[in-house]
């Protein structure tokens, strides 16, 4: 063989090889891609922002249905799928499964890591001697499964909603419970000054092990003196992205007196207190509904109830820094209870639910392009 045919067949070799060495590349992007098309999700618009927060900013609806409320007959009805939800994760196993198949069906989950649940096992009152929950979740003493958890949570590469608790003001200043109906508002978590540092070693973990993830301190605000609690407990803004709270119409649950969504937004100063506090903070209000109105049809009618809603979120919607503050999302609890119900599907799928005020305007509110609908 002589020098020019050992040349050439190095060099062939060599194509080869290189050849070979593309070849795998492209198997290994294509193999990529296939994987990201089967694990591909339903989200779009608003909902691929980083920040999760419309280019427009349009504000969003999100829907938490339970107690037997459909979603599929709420999205059917509005001509939109739910945008948002909320799951209260309340166990050790990985929330993944459940936040991932949401996603898939297009809604971004607003995971409320419930911690007291999860580590004191059951969420009942924590000991009345030695630290509190707060406390000891400020000094790390979860740590190792709250790491796992978040560590879950940033294996979704995905934005979503996140939290730790749930509307933590319902606890008086000295640590003991209000009543309550459901625990970890029933436990002993720790005084209000000691909110502030549980909420910033949260979030520290948070950010590190679950980069995507945008933080909600989500709040109740149901007591004369919210302002005087939440002075006490929030923690500084650049350790959360949305705030919030719960401006449930209590009409046909504790009183006869009907309301409205904007009464119950600024009612105890609450509305002022954001103003004044946390202008540059998207708010996001976790939870309100409202029960069946005396008056279908007329000014006390609970249609009339959800569609101002609707117009208030968008009349104060969030609007940037430096604007003043406003509403990003409002999340509807669109649950059933023969006492109180409050589900969008009133007229749908709930035979003891037959005044059908909400569901008389989902088609409105579903082609109301003052909202953002991703698609």
């Amino acid at each position: 063989m002589n020098d020019y045919e050992m040349g050439w067949r190095t060099e062939t070799r060599h194509l080869i090889e290189l050849l070979d060495g593309r070849l795998a590349d492209v198997e290994r992007q294509v193999a990529e891609l296939l994987e990201e098309q089967q694990d591909s999700t339903g989200v779009s618009g608003w909902q691929k922002q980083p920040d999760l927060i419309d280019k427009q900013f349009r504000p969003v609806l999100g829907i938490h249905t339970g107690g037997g409320s459909n979603p599929d007959v709420i999205a059917d009805r509005m001509g939109q799928r739910i945008q948002a939800a909320p799951i209260y994760w309340k166990t050790t196993d990985s929330p993944k499964k459940a936040c991932k198949n949401m996603i898939k069906a297009g809604t971004t989950p607003r995971l409320e890591l419930c911690l007291p649940h999860i580590f004191t096992s059951t969420g009942n009152r924590m000991p009345s001697s030695g630290s509190s929950f707060w406390a000891r979740g400020a000094a790390g003493e979860y740590d190792e499964g709250l790491i796992t958890l978040l560590q879950q949570v940033g294996e979704l590469n995905n934005a979503i909603i996140l939290s730790t608790g749930h509307e933590s003001d319902l606890r008086s200043e000295d640590g003991a419970s209000p009543k309550s109906e459901n625990p970890p508002q029933s436990s002993h978590c720790g005084d209000w000054s000691e909110y502030a540092p549980y909420w910033e070693h949260f979030a520290t973990l948070a950010r590190q092990y679950a980069p995507k993830a945008r933080l909600f301190l989500n709040l109740s605000g149901g007591y004369s003196d919210a302002p005087k609690r939440w002075s006490k407990m929030v923690p500084d803004a650049s350790f959360f992205d949305f705030f919030g709270w719960d401006p449930y119409s209590q009409y046909g649950k504790t009183t006869d007196d009907w309301d409205s969504f904007e009464g119950r937004m600024k009612m105890f100063g609450r509305w002022d207190w954001y103003k004044e506090n946390l202008p540059d903070t998207p708010i996001i209000i976790g939870e309100t509904g409202v029960c069946a109105g005396p008056e279908p049809g007329g000014e006390k009618d609970a249609g009339k109830w959800v569609a101002d809603m609707v117009d208030f979120m968008v009349e104060n919607r969030w609007q940037g820094v430096g604007t003043g503050g406003g509403i990003s999302q409002i999340h509807y609890f669109s649950h059933h209870y023969d006492a109180h119900p409050r589900c969008l599907d009133d007229n749908g799928t709930h035979n003891k639910c037959t005044s059908g005020q909400k569901w008389a305007v989902l088609p409105q509110i579903g082609a109301d392009e003052r909202l953002s609908w991703a698609s």
